[in-house]
């Protein structure tokens, strides 16, 4: 399964705790059932919030299976051309997600309207607001409404993946 993690510029390194968890699931099956691919719009090197710079495929005409939006420690800008891909993946991929405040990206590509969704609990609010067709729910770790999964916070991303796993594995893979 094809599986791209889309980095927003200023993304919290921890994101790749979730993504780590795929590694982990390969490794318990003993092959490589999820293909984990970092991207971003014009692909190259991504600046985390710490500085770090993480190298990116651009984003391609490839589809996937799961497609994850990893943001940081602000709402971030949702570019027309990441709002294009999300729009599109809706169509074709099993699952969109994001992590924490990758939300407002769904939300501004128009995938929340008439679902259930989380963030972190310091931007429920704002989300609700902003996205009144949404009905937010900041009490859950992660929100999975048909192929929209979000996750109330960064950490929250890795208990969002181990679901999907257990989804899609059955819950050993995902213990």
């Amino acid at each position: 399964m094809r599986v791209g993690l889309v980095l927003c510029p200023s993304f919290q390194a921890v994101c790749f705790g979730a993504v780590a968890a795929f590694d982990v699931a390969n490794k318990h099956a003993g092959e490589k059932v999820y293909d984990v691919r970092v991207l971003s719009e014009d692909g190259g090197l991504v600046p985390s919030s710490s500085g770090i710079q993480v190298m990116t495929e651009p984003f391609g005409q490839n589809p996937f299976d799961t497609l994850i939006v990893a943001a940081g420690l602000e709402i971030p800008t949702s570019s027309p051309g990441l709002v294009r891909l999300l729009r599109a993946a809706a169509g074709d991929a099993r699952r969109v997600a994001s992590i924490c405040l990758g939300s407002f990206v769904l939300g501004d590509a128009g995938l929340l309207n008439g679902r259930r969704a989380t963030t972190h609990w310091r931007y429920a609010a704002e989300l609700q607001a902003r996205f009144p067709e949404c009905r937010v729910d900041m009490d859950k770790i992660y929100v999975a409404d048909g192929q929209i999964w979000t996750s109330a916070g960064m950490s929250a991303g890795t208990d969002l993946v181990v679901g999907m796993i257990e989804r899609d594995l059955g819950p050993d893979p995902a213990r």
